[in-house]
């Protein structure tokens, strides 16, 4: 997603620093496929995060995510289509991808 902000410096060590300060680091984190990769498990370990979110990837009307993946054909049939009113959301109802 050309996101670099979170390879400027180490991710523990800034962690550690806002620790070292007396306050709590919560974290979210959104993963694009069922099973967390175990980098984002061992990543979540080795800072001591104490609560964590995870949700799913979703990929929202007219973003870049959402141009490329129907670009490279990836999205599933019927991904556009509105989703039924007990369904829930993006978590409960699975990736589109």
């Amino acid at each position: 997603m050309r996101k670099k902000q979170n390879i400027r410096r180490s991710l523990q060590e800034s962690i550690y620093k806002i620790y070292g300060s007396g306050i709590f680091v919560l974290a979210g984190f959104i993963v694009g496929r069922a099973a967390p990769p175990r980098g984002l498990i061992e990543c979540i370990e080795d800072t001591a995060i104490p609560v964590c979110t995870v949700g799913l990837l979703y990929a929202l009307p007219a973003t870049q995510l959402r141009r490329r993946l129907l670009r490279e054909g990836r999205l599933f049939p019927g991904y556009d289509a509105p989703s039924p009113p007990d369904a829930g959301d993006q978590c409960t109802i699975g990736l589109k991808f």
